[in-house]
């Protein structure tokens, strides 16, 4: 909305942040310092100045989670484009899906981990060395600023490490439900959907209970009003991931045989270059020749036609025009995921659909790939 935050970079790795993640940093800066004013000894101004310590190291551990995913994803060999700090905390962007359920699971943890580790050490070392001061911070009393404010952060680290192992994808705990279903399963398409069918479940019980909070508590409307945001953005996110899925899973079931277009028209090879033009040429851009017995039919561009007469080629015939020509033909039980990566998609031109008898089917193009694509979010 209001562009960019670049951070700098932390091992190779940057971090940013949309200039909107200020308005969330200025509203925990404002709770923070009204919780630090009532349980800590200190002035209206310097509650705001500590306020402002206890946010920006929050969000540095929360960077350090991300970099437990992003360093556990580079030691599997996958590229890291950079972490991204958002509302609620904030993601590593990966290049690449993992290739195993064993990387995700092993991905997804390591960001729970750390967070782990940060919580036991603040919360951890406090009741260690002041076990008084913790009581009373963890009580909400009167408590030192710097043992309320490292008891705050190791809260905030425990609420980030229990929400974020809630078993909704996307979050930490529904990727690494995903990881489990997709080693059971052995299917990564239906892993997401089990995954993503409970962040439905979870995003709709936190709007619920948020809202019930909201509703029924004089003091927790900010904790409903979080808990009810949160659970909105779980289930928006959720329903991308279910439909990202049904992409997904289109692509490796549907053939291109399946999509192909097969209003083409087709004629014999043995016709030469002057009788397809005496004829008025083909009736469309493309036309399917038919080679001979035991050789499959190959894809003619009408251009092709008309450039071999203007080079005084009339006694070409079309079969043998269209073997000088590149292959534009693909097998028809192509997945459309094979399909999508072909390198003759590139010059915008349709390929042939081959059937398993080498009949022709009929033409594929990329506009054709991209609605088949777009169609299976809305099949139920």
């Amino acid at each position: 909305m209001f562009g960019r935050l670049n951070f700098g970079k932390i091992g190779g790795i940057p971090i940013s942040a949309g200039r909107s993640w200020l308005l969330v940093v200025f509203v925990l800066i404002w709770f923070v310092g009204n919780h630090l004013f009532e349980i800590a000894d200190v002035s209206r101004e310097a509650s705001v100045l500590l306020a402002s310590l206890t946010v920006l190291l929050f969000f540095g551990s929360v960077i350090a989670h991300e970099l437990g995913h992003a360093f556990a994803a580079r030691r599997a060999g996958l590229e890291v484009d950079g972490i991204e700090l958002w509302m609620f905390g904030g993601f590593a962007r990966l290049r690449q899906a993992p290739r195993t359920p064993g990387e995700q699971f092993k991905i997804a943890i390591a960001g729970p981990i750390v967070t782990l580790v940060l919580t036991a050490l603040f919360l951890g070392g406090v009741a260690i060395f002041d076990s008084g001061g913790f009581a009373a911070a963890a009580n909400q009393e009167r408590s030192d600023p710097l043992i309320a404010i490292a008891v705050l952060i190791g809260v905030l680290n425990l609420a980030v490490l229990v929400l974020n192992l809630l078993p909704a994808y996307p979050l930490d705990g529904g990727v690494i439900a995903r990881a489990i279903a997709w080693r059971i399963t052995g299917d990564p398409h239906r892993a997401t959907r089990y995954a993503a069918l409970a962040g439905l479940v979870i995003g709709g019980a936190l709007v619920t209970v948020g809202l019930f909070i909201l509703l029924t508590t004089e003091d927790g409307t900010a904790d409903g009003f979080s808990l009810a945001l949160l659970g909105w953005l779980v289930t928006i996110a959720a329903r991308g991931s279910l439909d990202s899925a049904k992409r997904q899973e289109r692509l490796d079931v549907v053939t291109v045989g399946a999509i192909a277009d097969p209003s083409v028209s087709a004629v014999e090879g043995h016709h030469t270059v002057l009788s397809a033009t005496d004829q008025g040429g083909p009736p469309g851009a493309w036309v399917v020749v038919r080679m001979g017995d035991d050789v499959p039919p190959a894809l003619l561009s009408a251009e092709a036609i008309s450039e071999a007469m203007s080079k005084g080629q009339p006694a070409l015939t079309l079969a043998e025009l269209a073997a000088e020509g590149s292959d534009r033909t693909i097998d028809g039980d192509t997945s459309l995921r094979d399909f999508a990566i072909d390198p003759r998609l590139r010059d915008g031109g349709p390929l042939l659909a081959i059937g398993t008898e080498g009949q022709p089917l009929g033409l594929v193009t990329g506009n054709a790939l991209r609605q088949a694509i777009a169609l299976a979010p809305r099949a139920r």
